[in-house]
């Protein structure tokens, strides 16, 4: 049966290749358009700017918007895309964005991953639940969308919340490392929505043990992340993680870009094992943050 799927086209290590950490092995950063409708291309494009200037890995759409009337999905991508190739110029960082391409059809989805990579677009997202799993199978074996995929799994609730009925949520992790997916989302181990710790490791094994000769998916963590709980986060999960961040990156009190340097600080410091409370006294961007948000409660599980 393995043999008949792909998987990830590029995995872990093409997704660390891409952001140009493969070599320093630090957790991925990621950062939500905030707020996710009611805003058009070009106040999207002048976000994504501001966000990539502060040295963030990956950008994504929100789930909830896909191609309305006042920010259309090729005017979002020419615009964002141009934002970022600036960035590009200025910094020499390439800054990954996922635009979301969730159609109703294959035949839809697959038309506007060609029109994104037309347009010089690096990524792709879908979520689950509305295309199925032959959807990302579809983008993953198409040769000529040779892009990664990020998987959202909004509405797996529906089908995997309910113990005595449904499927169990780790399973949607499997099939979807099975049928393509680079990068796909568990949930969050401290955020606004409540995920079991043991749950979220279980999801860790299934993204990232070996499996057949599928390539290990990148595990997204996101629904609450702020530079406050970025240690925390890490110390069960490890560092081959995407964390994303909506309002602990925009919501920043000083800027976005300061949103995002506040991250990559609270990344630093966790890879140096110095406290956040420490390592807030000689960065401006992260004392910020940890005086809005605070800091989180350690959730290490012995033996993980």
């Amino acid at each position: 049966m393995a043999a008949a799927f792909p998987g990830p086209k590029f995995g872990i290590e093409g997704i660390r290749e891409l952001t140009g950490t493969k070599d320093f092995r630090k957790p991925l950063i990621g950062a939500i358009m905030k707020p996710n409708i009611g805003i058009d291309a070009n106040v999207m494009a002048k976000m994504a700017y501001e966000i990539a200037s502060g040295g963030v890995d990956f950008i994504k759409d929100n789930e909830a918007l896909v191609n309305p009337k006042y920010c259309q999905l090729e005017d979002r991508v020419v615009k964002i895309m141009d934002a970022l190739d600036k960035v590009k110029g200025e910094t020499g960082k390439r800054v990954l964005y996922a635009f979301n391409i969730t159609m109703d059809r294959q035949d839809k989805m697959i038309e506007a991953a060609e029109m994104v990579k037309a347009h010089g677009g690096n990524h792709l997202m879908i979520y689950y639940a509305y295309i199925g799993f032959g959807g990302i199978r579809r983008l993953a074996e198409d040769p000529s969308i040779n892009l990664p995929i990020h998987v959202h799994r909004c509405g797996h609730g529906a089908v995997s919340r309910m113990l005595d009925h449904g499927i169990d949520a780790v399973l949607i992790s499997k099939l979807g490392r099975i049928c393509g997916a680079d990068e796909m989302h568990l949930g969050a181990i401290e955020g606004k929505f409540h995920y079991s710790i043991v749950e979220a490791v279980r999801h860790i094994s299934v993204f990232r043990d070996p499996f057949y000769h599928f390539k290990p998916t990148l595990p997204t963590l996101s629904a609450g992340n702020h530079p406050g709980n970025v240690a925390t986060t890490c110390e069960v999960v490890g560092n081959e993680v995407l964390l994303l961040a909506g309002g602990g990156i925009i919501g920043h009190p000083i800027s976005p870009t300061a949103g995002t340097r506040a991250m990559l600080q609270a990344v630093e410091a966790y890879m140096k094992g110095i406290p956040v409370q420490e390592y807030v006294k000689a960065h401006e961007e992260l004392s910020a943050a940890i005086k809005c948000w605070g800091v989180g409660v350690s959730k290490r599980i012995v033996g993980t």
